[in-house]
């Protein structure tokens, strides 16, 4: 409820108050200016009358994104101007001030809005964007995630996440429009493996974030794609993600009577998938690498087994275990010398690795339903029986 009532109204005053910077570092964006105080204005007006409701509504559904999003394109590229920031973080911003724009406009107007003139008045307010808005001004990066930017692709991913929203507050969610949000997490959690594959194995070579995060510069043509490395990363993702389901299931029996028995099942198979990790020592590999490696392979412990749990796949992991070792395995030694020092000469490396791995976890935690885990983990187990 208090994002429905406010952060729509603190939005607009930010906007006005950007809108007044603009107008005086450019006196060309005055029109904006006006504008976003006409909209400011029904807004307001919007609160102290009944009649004409819906009209005032359509009417402020239309303008706001358009108006928002220029303003938003506008400080963009006058902070890209200034090379105060990097374009990496500007369009990461960018993006994230997208989404929340289309989302607060959805939650705050869309539901009060009953008739169907007045609903497809608004509708275009979400499309005229596309339409009349240039990209932001990025002078021609090719990384993966700017190009993404200009080619408008996060804009029509906002609008794939707010139109369910749009339908249900409608009741028309019988279009059958919206996929389930399991389904739609799952696939961006598989997106964002996928990604992470990659970067477990090239961002070593970065020699700043934009090249550790996004910008791979490595030759795949250069890898070694060989029979024996298939061979060797099947196996592993086979045989450890094997044991790790059956660990986790057994774990499900063994905390059945305790209340946090997920969490508890979660950290204990990380666990006992990170320690025989420290077995490199006999090897004679060095006590702080060791180390490092038993925390990071704990991390990614924690992934799986969330990802498991949530999914009941066990050929995600498989999958996805699968990439990560095979693209380390055939990872190219004549680029070796190129390897940057960000990741690969101190405990930032570990660090970043880390943090990466611990956002799907965030996510699965954040966004699982959990009585209906709980029923499916119940039945996987067959709680009823254990005694």
């Amino acid at each position: 409820m208090f994002i429905k009532q406010h952060l729509f109204d603190y939005q607009c005053y930010l906007n006005l108050l950007l809108a007044i910077v603009l107008t005086f570092i450019d006196s060309r964006n005055l029109f904006l200016l006006v504008s976003v105080i006409f909209v400011l204005g029904l807004n307001i007006f919007l609160n102290k009358t009944e009649s004409f409701y819906e009209c005032t509504v359509s009417v402020i559904s239309l303008l706001s994104p358009i108006l928002f999003m220029q303003i938003l394109v506008n400080c963009v590229n006058f902070l890209n101007q200034q090379k105060v920031l990097s374009q990496t973080f500007l369009a990461s911003v960018y993006l994230i001030l997208l989404l929340m724009l289309y989302l607060l406009t959805v939650l705050k107007f869309f539901p009060s809005l009953k008739t169907p003139i007045f609903q497809l008045i608004s509708i275009q307010g979400l499309l005229l964007p596309a339409i009349l808005i240039k990209s932001i001004d990025l002078y021609g990066s090719t990384t993966l995630l700017l190009t993404l930017v200009q080619s408008k692709f996060f804009l029509a991913l906002a609008l794939l996440i707010v139109v369910p929203m749009i339908l249900e507050s409608w009741d028309l969610s019988n279009l059958n429009f919206k996929m389930s949000t399991r389904l739609l997490i799952l696939i961006a959690m598989m997106l964002l493996l996928i990604w992470f594959a990659f970067f477990n194995s090239l961002a070593n070579f970065g020699q700043n974030f934009s090249e550790i995060l996004w910008e791979w510069k490595n030759n795949l043509t250069l890898y070694n794609f060989t029979l024996d490395r298939v061979n060797w990363a099947v196996e592993a993702a086979l045989f450890e993600e094997i044991i790790r389901v059956l660990d986790i299931i057994v774990l499900l029996k063994l905390f059945s009577k305790q209340k946090f028995r997920i969490i508890l099942t979660i950290f204990a198979s990380a666990i006992l998938f990170a320690l025989p990790h420290s077995l490199y020592l006999r090897t004679g590999s060095p006590i702080n690498y060791v180390v490092g490696e038993v925390i990071f392979t704990f991390i990614g412990g924690l992934m799986y087994a969330c990802l498991y749990l949530y999914s009941g796949k066990i050929y995600l992991l498989m999958v996805v275990h699968f990439l990560v070792d095979f693209i380390v395995l055939a990872e190219p030694q004549l680029t070796a010398f190129n390897v940057g020092p960000l990741l690969t000469e101190s405990t930032l490396g570990l660090v970043v690795r880390c943090l990466v791995e611990l956002v799907p976890v965030l996510l699965l935690t954040i966004f699982t339903d959990h009585d209906k885990l709980e029923k499916n983990l119940n039945q996987l187990v067959n709680v009823d029986h254990v005694k």
